[in-house]
């Protein structure tokens, strides 16, 4: 009977690996013929493109580059150059990255719903035409660091610290804006372990940004400052420079709304107690979302980083039968698809309208019209949808008695209306 029952566990292990080897095709298919059908590229790949191409011929350095991602840059230099420059296999590149993220995001999935339901957040991610769009079609690097941010959180969740904290450090040096994830990990350490850990793991995550960075911190000090605060800070000297350089206010605004959101996100996982990683796959992606969404400098593919947190939720919900907020949650993404559709980056976004209001600097080229545009409906539908799961996650914390202590005020006794002595 042993025997049996071993043998039927290879075969269905073995029918496993077919299955996933046969989704990857799939996937990998679908995003060459959408890349071969859109040939609609993000001008940017075609300046990282012809910027490789320069690196190799030792035409261009780091210090004639225009653009804060010197790290994407060199490594595609080093991949066209053992295979050519060309456009496609620089796509190529991205598929690749594309699927090998999707194959950590598989071990994650297994690792928290078990080999049964383990495929799903998989399968969510690799056919939702919102990745296949941006990681074809569009053509985004973005797919490097959120595969080093899926990696440190898959060490994370093996209890493997030191290789969560350099993979998410790498992540970082590919593009600040994985730097958003730092916030919840720490967050879950120092729920999880002690103060001590938690400084270690922001210390050796930003020991190994630092590695990365230094190259070209030497090469050209005064250019990475400038690249570093200008163009993330104030966006001046760039196609995105919406507003006069001399009127500072407005670049710091957002800002100041974007801390205000982030804060309100991480008290609420504050309250949480017995906090464990289902509540922080929650709490990053809400911290993403919000960042995104009140952001000044909104496109689309900045939604792509809350993607694989967003399939472990809805797995969740499928494994729980609540189907219906499956349904709500994905419907967040086809808006973004369609967004990228009709344009490139969001024509309006929460720091925009934050600022519009704030300062009535007008916008260079650019008018922004809030009515009949479809990049309203967008923007207030993901609102919508964001606003729904994170009222669905706190009504299921409250259910299970999960706050350590009440919103703003103590808990009342039902019974006699006064405060309860009992601490949570």
């Amino acid at each position: 009977m042993t025997k049996t029952n071993g043998l039927l566990k290879k075969i269905t292990q073995h029918d496993e690996r077919y299955l996933i080897i046969a989704i990857f095709l799939c996937a990998f298919v679908l995003r060459l013929i959408s890349l071969l059908l859109a040939q609609t590229h993000d001008i940017d790949f075609f300046r990282f493109v012809e910027r490789s191409s320069m690196v190799i011929n030792g035409e261009m350095s780091y210090q004639d580059f225009g653009d804060p991602k010197p790290l994407w840059t060199y490594t595609l230099a080093a991949w066209l150059y053992l295979f050519g420059v060309k456009e496609f296999n620089a796509s190529l590149l991205l598929i690749f990255v594309d699927l090998l993220g999707a194959l950590v995001l598989l071990f994650i999935g297994k690792k928290i719903f078990g080999e049964k339901h383990g495929l799903m957040p998989f399968l969510l991610y690799l056919f939702l035409p919102f990745t296949i769009l941006f990681t074809s079609a569009e053509g985004k690097m973005d797919v490097f660091p959120i595969l080093f941010v899926l990696l440190s959180f898959l060490c994370l969740l093996k209890k493997k610290y030191l290789l969560s904290s350099i993979f998410l450090g790498i992540g970082i040096g590919y593009k600040y804006l994985a730097g958003l994830c730092l916030i919840p990990f720490l967050f879950y350490i120092l729920k999880r372990k002690n103060f001590s850990a938690t400084l270690k793991y922001a210390f050796v995550c930003g020991l190994s940004v630092f590695f990365i960075t230094l190259p070209f911190i030497l090469l050209s000090p005064t250019k990475f400052i400038e690249d570093t605060l200008l163009f993330f800070i104030t966006r001046e000297n760039t196609g995105y420079a919406f507003y006069h350089p001399y009127n500072f206010l407005p670049y710091f605004v957002p800002l100041i709304i974007i801390l205000i959101g982030i804060c309100l996100v991480i008290i609420n996982g504050a309250k949480i107690k017995k906090f464990s990683y289902n509540d922080l796959i929650p709490l990053t992606f809400f911290l993403i979302m919000v960042t995104n969404l009140l952001n000044r400098v909104l496109f689309t593919q900045y939604f792509l980083y809350a993607i694989p947190f967003l399939c472990l939720i809805l797995t969740k919900y499928v494994v729980e039968g609540k189907k219906w907020i499956f349904f709500i949650g994905c419907s967040t993404t086809f808006p973004l698809a369609m967004e990228y559709l009709n344009n490139f980056g969001f024509a309006i976004s929460g720091g925009k309208i934050i600022l519009e209001t704030v300062d009535k600097t007008p916008f260079i080229g650019e008018e922004i019209s809030f009515i009949g545009d479809i990049s309203l409906f967008t923007f207030i539908w993901v609102c919508a949808t964001t606003l729904f799961l994170f009222i669905i996650w706190n009504r299921e914390l409250r259910k299970n008695n999960r706050f350590s202590y009440c919103w703003l005020r103590p808990k009342k006794n039902s019974e006699s209306g006064s405060p309860t002595s009992k601490t949570h």
